[in-house]
């Protein structure tokens, strides 16, 4: 009964193997009495989620296997909040860095706009509290628009700040 958090660059991964979507391998676990032993996994990658199996054996050769849900590092299903997004205004056909402040943020977070012709392009994580993106408005958009704003962290926490840039 616990939570494992997979992180590439500190998780001792053993025969790793990531093909069609499907990662398998074993990662090298303590358990209690510092004992050591390999976690098997088997794990389907989908919606930036990986679900399967862990197994582990644990008592004279018997194996325990569990359903698994992992969810990528992160805010660790923290709840997101936007606080604030700069510059509030654009004009049509600009493109412009937007910065956006808030909490529990993810590296790997995705920033959306709500109008699908709002070009979103190189998202930049900087802190839990900061991330930097480039918006790229469209040329025929209505003075007086609003755009809203949404991030979206790995594990599917989610936050959004309506009306947040006003196209001039």
């Amino acid at each position: 009964d616990g939570s494992l958090l997979l992180m590439p660059k500190h998780t001792p991964f053993k025969n790793g193997n990531f093909n069609n979507n499907v990662l398998t391998g074993s990662l090298e676990v303590t358990l209690e009495g510092n004992v050591k032993k390999d976690l098997d996994l088997d794990l389907n990658y989908n919606n930036n989620r990986l679900d399967g199996t862990a197994g582990i054996k644990i008592i004279r050769g018997k194996s325990i296997t569990v359903d698994a849900t992992l969810l990528p590092a992160g805010a660790k299903g923290k709840i997101v909040k936007i606080n604030s997004v700069k510059p509030q205004s654009a004009a049509a056909g600009s493109e412009i860095n937007v910065t956006i402040r808030g909490s529990n943020f993810a590296d790997g977070a995705v920033v959306h706009a709500n109008n699908e012709k709002v070009g979103v392009f190189d998202i930049q994580f900087k802190s839990s509290s900061k991330l930097l993106t480039t918006l790229k408005m469209p040329n025929k958009i209505k003075a007086g628009s609003k755009i809203g704003i949404r991030v979206v962290n790995a594990d599917n926490q989610r936050a959004d700040k309506n009306e947040a840039i006003t196209i001039k």
